[in-house]
């Protein structure tokens, strides 16, 4: 699908030109939609192209034409699937507004981070509020049977993980779309924007969202492991900077740090339940946050 799209006209000059573009992909999305109604293992397939797809699409239109897109990309897969929305809503619905939502922050230069995480914490609300319209209509608890699924049915500690499982899954979803989207950069002439201000926040946002999974661990079991996740989402992006010439007593801080936050798991980790004890890798994490805006500090006075 993503080749039909690259080899049509990627400008779209008159009306007429827009709207048969946007009919095409709405039809896209309309067959993917029939297609996981009747074949639910293809719900892996659309969740890794239809975000991809609805990306290209919002990329390449003009800003004017992009909200009857999202209104025919959205509406398409609900009327053609009405006979069955519970895989519209599970599965399509989320794909689709992913896609969409990302191909706009793309289109105005959004940080790449920010873009995926954006995207990310959108597939998991609408995931959720998918779930809880499923409940409404058909009266079925989709959390629960899925846990029963995974083998973890009336598990509170899989039920609690649940939240942080499906951020994990649309961070992986986005972020291999995102690298489709890379490499075809050259066709579309995509590209993304690096701003001053990120090698900093990133620092600033690992240790912020390790002391809340710290804090709430004591309080909530879900939201220490979202803030955990949210954590190592940003630590990805703090890393580089650790990567590139730097020079070697940065090492040596980070080394120490590492060691220390060891020490400190083995003496605190009693006072954490064995379900919350990975809120103290948030240590680890910070160590590494710590190290980096070290460097950057010490870099930009340098200047």
């Amino acid at each position: 699908m993503i080749i039909i799209v690259m080899n049509t006209s990627w400008k779209r000059e008159t009306p007429l030109q827009n709207i048969a573009f946007i009919a095409m992909m709405a039809a896209i999305n309309g067959v993917f939609s029939i297609i996981l109604s009747f074949i639910l293992g293809s719900a892996i397939a659309a969740a890794l192209i239809l975000p991809c797809v609805n990306a290209l699409a919002i990329y390449v239109l003009k800003p004017k034409w992009i909200a009857v897109y999202c209104v025919s990309a959205l509406a398409i897969p609900l009327i053609v699937t009405c006979y069955d929305l519970t895989t519209t809503l599970f599965y399509i619905i989320p794909s689709i507004s992913a896609g969409l939502i990302y191909g706009a922050l793309n289109k105005f230069k959004c940080p790449v981070a920010l873009t995926i995480l954006a995207c990310s914490l959108w597939t998991l609300g609408t995931t959720y509020l998918s779930f809880y319209l499923i409940g409404i209509i058909y009266e079925v608890d989709m959390i629960n049977s899925l846990m029963l699924a995974l083998g973890k049915g009336g598990s509170s500690f899989a039920a609690s993980l649940f939240p942080s499982l499906m951020f994990a899954v649309s961070w992986g979803s986005i972020s291999i779309n995102h690298l489709v989207m890379y490499f075809i950069h050259e066709k579309l002439g995509f590209e993304t924007k690096t701003y001053s201000f990120e090698k900093f926040l990133y620092p600033i946002l690992v240790i912020v969202f390790s002391d809340l999974s710290l804090v709430l661990a004591f309080h909530s079991t879900t939201l220490t492991y979202l803030f955990f996740s949210l954590s190592l989402f940003f630590t990805l992006f703090t890393v580089p900077t650790l990567l590139k010439k730097v020079k070697f007593y940065y090492y040596i801080i980070l080394a120490v740090l590492l060691v220390a936050a060891f020490f400190a798991f083995a003496i605190f980790a009693k006072q954490f339940g064995t379900e919350t004890v990975i809120a103290l890798g948030t240590l680890f994490l910070d160590a590494i946050a710590l190290t980096s805006f070290i460097s950057l500090i010490s870099k930009k006075q340098s200047c």
